[in-house]
């Protein structure tokens, strides 16, 4: 049985990511947040998104650094500053 489709994310990250020449990949095989982050770890990723419950009820997203496993709740051109720039 296939899993269900995933719902399209609730904030406008998709493109705003491509627009600004980030590299985006979006779980849709219905993984656990816990294997999509050891996925986007092993490919070499350096922050993932993390967009939950918290998330969608503040509008704001979680940032993930895989290096150093910190994390912050961002806006989505915050997170896009950030990772450009690397502050």
């Amino acid at each position: 049985r296939p899993a269900p489709p995933t719902p399209p994310p609730p904030f406008p990250l998709p493109p705003l990511m491509m627009r600004s020449r980030l590299k985006t990949d979006i779980d849709v095989m219905g993984r656990t947040v816990r294997a999509q982050l050891a996925y986007a770890n092993s490919a070499g990723f350096d922050y993932a998104v993390i967009i939950g419950k918290n998330e969608m009820q503040t509008s704001k997203l979680t940032l993930r650094n895989l290096r150093s496993g910190e994390q912050e709740l961002l806006d989505v051109k915050q997170i896009i500053n950030r990772v450009l720039n690397n502050v």
